[in-house]
This record gives C-alpha cells, sequence and structure tokens, in this order.
C-alpha cells in the first residue's frame, strides 16, 4: 500500500510539473482562422474557452500573442502597442519555457520574433527590432535543421530568406557581419510549398496567413508566381476575408484595374464583428480619386478620421490637394498642401513622395495624366502628356513627362517607345537620385529582361541600385535585388 502511493505520488507529481504541451485542436484552429479573418473578438472567446479546458496549451500564449499583433499592426496605434507591449514579451517568454522538443515550440517562437520586430521596427526602435529579426532567423534555421520535413516553420524559413536577400542598403552591413546569407528564390520556394501545404485537409487553419505571406512577397519583390488571388484554388471566397480583400487590392493596383478595384472595396465586409483595416479607406480613396468620381474625398476623410497612425497621412493630404486642383477647387487643394508638411510621418515611401511634391508647384498635366494612369485610361494619359503646349516649367518636370510616358507605352506594350522615354528621364536627371529616375532605371530592367537581353537589363538593375535617398527606395531596392538574382541565374 505504501508503495502504490509512493509511485501515485511520483505520477502525479510528474504530471503537475510537466511542461505544457502544443495541443492542435478545433478550438485553437478556429481562433487561428478568427485572428486572420480578423473576427478578433470571437477569437479572443474561443481562446477564453481553451483555457477553462487546456489551461497548459502552449498555443494559447501564441494565439494571444498573435490577436495582440494583429490589433497592433493594422491600427497603427502606439497607445494600443504601449498598452499590450509587456504581455506580449510574457507570451514569448512561456513559449521558450515549453516543450522543447516540439517542432512548434521553434516555428511559434521565430514567427512570434518576426512579428515583433515588425512592431519595433513600425514605431521607429530601429536596433532593437535588428535582435529579434536575428532571433527569429536563428530559431527558423534551428527548427528547420530538426524538422526539416515540418512544413509549416518552413514559410517562416521561406520569408527570412526573402528579407535577408531583399534586405535595404542601409541594414546591408549588419546582416554580412552576423553572417546571415539570404536567397530571394530560395525563399519563395519555401513559402510556396508551405503555402500548398496549408491547402491540405486539415491544415485549412494555415492557409489565410500563408496565402496572404506568399502573395505579397510574389507581388512586391515581381516573383511572377500569381497576377490575383483568382490565380489560386483557394477553398474559400477570399472576398470573406478583408486581409485577402487587402492582398488582391495590391494586385488590382498594380495592374491598374480600378474599375475592379473599386468594386471589390465597396463590398468587403464593414460590419462592426470585422476589425477595420483604416487603410483600405485610403486605398479606396485613391481608386476614387484617380477617376475623378465625384464626393471621391469621402474615403480619405474616413480614414483622416479614424486612423490613429502617421504613416499615408501626408499621402492623404497630398491626393487630396490634387485632386481638388483638378477638380478646380483651389481653395480646398491649397488647404490640403500646406497640411502635408505639417502632419503625418515620413517612414512610407507615400508620404516622403508627398512631401516633395509639396515643395513644387502643382503641374496640372503631369497630375491629370497620373489620375488616367492610374485608372487605367492609357489613352487618355497619353494624349494628355503628347498634347503640343509647352508643360513642363522646370527640370524635374520634364524628367517625370519622360517617365510617365514610359510607363504608358510600357503599359500599352510599345516597348521600344517606354525604352526610348525610359532613358530621356534617365538623362535628363543628369545624374540626380529621383523617383523617377530610379523607377525608370528598374522599369528599364523589367523590360530588357522580357526581352532576354539580360546583359543590358543588369546594367539598369546595377543603375537603379546606385540611385539612393529618394521616396520608395527600400521597395525598389528589393525589387532590384530579386531581379538581380533572377537574371543572373538566366543569363
Amino acid at each position: 500500500m505504501k508503495k502504490l502511493l509512493q509511485i501515485s505520488f511520483v505520477i502525479l507529481f510528474a504530471f503537475s510539473s510537466a511542461k505544457a504541451s502544443y495541443i492542435l485542436n478545433d478550438n485553437v484552429k478556429e481562433a487561428y482562422l478568427n485572428i486572420y479573418s480578423l473576427h478578433l473578438d470571437a477569437a479572443d472567446s474561443i481562446i477564453q474557452q481553451e483555457v477553462k479546458v487546456n489551461p497548459k496549451n502552449d498555443f494559447i500564449s501564441y494565439l494571444r500573442f498573435n490577436l495582440g499583433f494583429t490589433k497592433i499592426f493594422i491600427s497603427e496605434d502606439e497607445a494600443v502597442y504601449l498598452e499590450l507591449e509587456k504581455a506580449m514579451n510574457n507570451y514569448i517568454n512561456r513559449i521558450k519555457s515549453s516543450n522543447e522538443n516540439s517542432p512548434w515550440r521553434g516555428t511559434c517562437l521565430s514567427e512570434m520574433y518576426m512579428l515583433r520586430s515588425a512592431l519595433k521596427l513600425k514605431f521607429g526602435r530601429n536596433v532593437k527590432s535588428g535582435f529579434d529579426g536575428i532571433k527569429a532567423y536563428n530559431f527558423a534555421e534551428e527548427t528547420k535543421e530538426n524538422h526539416p520535413e515540418f512544413k509549416p516553420c518552413w514559410l517562416n524559413w521561406g520569408l527570412m530568406n526573402v528579407a535577408v536577400g531583399s534586405v535595404p542598403d542601409s541594414y546591408k552591413g549588419l546582416v554580412s557581419a552576423l553572417g546571415f546569407d539570404g536567397d530571394i528564390e530560395h525563399g519563395m520556394d519555401f513559402i510556396e510549398e508551405s503555402w500548398k501545404d496549408s491547402q491540405l485537409e486539415g491544415n485549412e487553419f494555415l492557409s489565410p496567413k500563408s496565402t496572404l505571406i506568399y502573395g505579397y512577397t510574389s507581388l512586391q519583390l515581381n516573383q511572377n508566381r500569381m497576377t490575383s488571388l483568382e490565380d489560386l484554388d483557394l477553398k474559400e471566397d477570399f472576398r470573406k476575408n478583408n486581409l485577402l480583400v487587402y492582398l488582391e487590392s495590391k494586385f488590382l493596383q498594380h495592374k491598374r484595374d480600378n474599375t475592379a478595384l473599386i468594386e471589390l472595396l465597396e463590398q468587403r465586409d464593414k460590419s462592426n464583428s470585422v476589425y477595420p483595416i483604416n487603410y483600405l479607406y485610403f486605398v479606396e480613396g485613391k481608386a476614387k480619386t484617380s477617376a475623378l468620381l465625384d464626393s471621391a474625398e469621402v474615403p480619405f476623410y474616413y480614414y483622416l478620421e479614424n486612423y490613429k497612425g502617421n504613416n499615408f497621412v501626408k499621402s492623404t493630404h497630398f491626393r487630396l490637394a490634387a485632386y481638388f486642383y483638378l477638380q478646380g477647387d483651389l481653395e480646398k487643394s491649397e488647404l490640403h498642401k500646406s497640411k502635408i508638411l505639417s502632419t503625418g510621418h515620413l517612414f512610407t515611401g507615400a508620404d516622403k513622395m508627398a512631401e516633395e511634391m509639396a515643395s513644387r508647384d502643382f503641374n496640372y498635366t503631369l497630375l491629370l495624366s497620373q489620375a488616367h494612369f492610374d485608372n487605367g485610361l492609357y489613352d487618355s494619359a497619353l494624349s494628355v502628356l503628347t498634347k503640343p503646349l509647352n508643360y513642363c516649367i522646370t527640370n524635374t518636370d520634364s524628367v517625370e513627362m519622360y517617365y510617365r510616358l514610359g510607363r504608358v507605352y510600357e503599359a500599352e506594350g510599345k516597348d521600344l517607345d517606354a525604352i526610348g522615354s525610359f532613358k530621356m528621364a534617365i538623362e535628363t536627371s543628369d545624374g540626380r537620385s529621383t523617383y523617377f529616375s530610379a523607377n525608370s532605371a528598374m522599369q528599364l530592367a523589367l523590360i530588357l529582361e522580357r526581352k532576354k537581353m539580360y546583359a543590358s537589363s543588369r546594367y539598369y538593375l546595377k543603375l537603379t541600385l546606385a540611385f539612393k535617398d529618394y521616396p520608395f527606395q527600400d521597395g525598389i531596392q528589393q525589387q532590384a535585388k530579386a531581379v538581380t538574382k533572377r537574371v543572373e541565374k538566366l543569363n
């Protein structure tokens, strides 16, 4: 009897002191799906249910971290970040103390450090962001080595490869010093395979997040793996998920299908059960002002009123100033133009561009051509740009004119005309680093790649990377690095 009691005590002690485990049950999957469809209140309720049933389930900390991250990243509200920061750090520490033998431990940690790095970067904590990025890379690498066939980790590993392989010049020294190496194509392959795995029965809860990452990286780095979410055999209608609506809006903007874009945004879920992506009001404002629709300013005003962050504020005021200028309402135009310099931050390329444009006198012809182009009306844009009037007052106007001519010709499939115009934009810039000269070089490289003129393409890719200190530099350089690696393999 005594021996039996001793055995019982040992067993009870073992269970009470054992580390928690990763219990991938229906609650976890449903909560995850709700987070990545922005039904955050529903996700929170399900997590609370799981706490009652399996309080030691390690996925609880992971899910709560993702819930907090989603709120902060989408709202860009620093007050929410400061409120949740300590709790999110605790969630990471709990996962660190969890079952080290589970592949989910390293997968969760690599993702959590990666997401925390993104938050710190968003709120200007660049150095601390870098340290978290290092930890994310190390956990992804370690998990990939120890569990090579665990495909949920492939998403993180692929994304880290893409990030390191396309890192902006401002971070290149740090990455090299740490001995990190990245391969964009290799990374994209892992992301794609992880996405395919998320489409299998039982893994569907991973689909929204993996689709978002797969589509966004493919588009951002010009990987040409898809042109729309319509290309993917998704089991669920992406239009019911506002995160995927956001991704599809990126594809439609890239294709300049303004009609489809406006329709998509007007039909998105705006109910109170869905956490709002205020940025989509900004996109809707851009689409409607480009189309020069009546009351096109309404989505922009909603964005300014409800958005708690500082990004795209300058760009919103620039877009409103340009819209009212084209509408002939000069008073409202000047009002918004004056606000460009006094509001928002200079974190995004769009905001940097807005502030740069605010220092110039508005050029009616160039603004109108941009609106027509963004609206997919290439003939109208070309007609405006090629009218015989001398509308280019400054050298900067001339550079922009040639750039916009190049974009129109390219969109119409007139590659030779596009090449000539882009070259003129670069030549007219006289070595000055501007968005128009840098992106002209980038577009030239892409056209020449399509024509299998790889040596010439590499020349303009090098020229693209040589331009410095202009709006959208990081994005253009990331794209140039991705295309460079692709061209080198093709030649």
